[in-house]
């Protein structure tokens, strides 16, 4: 069952699935992104239909590696608080005051996520990017 954690305010959808050499990839992705889209962010279907696109408004990552050693960086560009210029000092990071978030996807993990997002992955190999925008 999928689940969602906001990460900077804005909602990642985070699923595992078994990968079996007879998975099509991009359906699954695909499937995981309606879920997001439509589920979670709560996009009205019969108005938005998701489509596969190369500039696409939502990124969806199937995780391919065999080893947990591979992370992907999540980075927010902007301050929603204070300007970073300021250095203030927080007693505690949570999503809205940090600058960054890490995740050690494993086998079989799925992330969805608004395209803005900036992110770098640790690894040129191990996954799969898919990219998808509302028609």
């Amino acid at each position: 069952m999928f689940q969602t954690q906001e990460v900077f305010g804005v909602p990642i959808y985070f699923d595992h699935v078994d990968i079996k050499a007879d998975i099509q990839l991009d359906a699954l992705a695909h499937e995981h992104a309606n879920n997001y889209v439509y589920k979670t962010l709560q996009v009205n279907g019969s108005k938005h239909k998701l489509e596969s696109s190369d500039n696409g408004l939502i990124t969806s990552i199937v995780f391919l590696n065999q080893e947990r050693n591979i992370n992907i960086l999540f980075h927010k560009e902007w301050t929603n608080v204070f300007p970073q210029d300021l250095n203030i000092e927080y007693l505690g990071i949570n999503s809205v005051t940090a600058d960054d978030w890490n995740y050690s996807p494993r086998s079989g993990d799925v992330i969805v996520f608004p395209s803005h997002l900036k992110y770098k992955i640790s690894s040129d190999e191990g996954y799969t990017i898919f990219n998808y925008t509302l028609a």
